[in-house]
């Protein structure tokens, strides 16, 4: 957990609005539990967005695939703390 905790990124700076779409690929259906969103092998490690292989065609799918997903992998997150 502490990899977690204290992984940080250093930006350097934004790219070009060009390269400013979504992306493909990310963890695959198989290795996430798709009913909350958390990694089949690492108990309490939840994902949303694009860390997830999910895309869609640019006109705010993505962004409302990013608030839902976002939404279940918060609610989930709350849920597995509790316990």
């Amino acid at each position: 957990m502490s990899l977690i905790n204290d992984f940080t990124l250093k930006i350097k700076k934004p790219t070009e609005f060009k390269s400013a779409q979504t992306v493909c690929g990310g963890l695959g259906s198989e290795q996430v539990n798709p009913d909350i969103l958390e990694a089949r092998n690492i108990k309490g490690l939840f994902f949303g967005g694009e860390l997830l292989d999910s895309d869609a065609p640019c006109g705010g799918f993505n962004l409302q695939w990013a608030w839902s997903s976002g939404l279940c992998a918060a609610e989930s997150i709350k849920t597995y703390l509790e316990k």
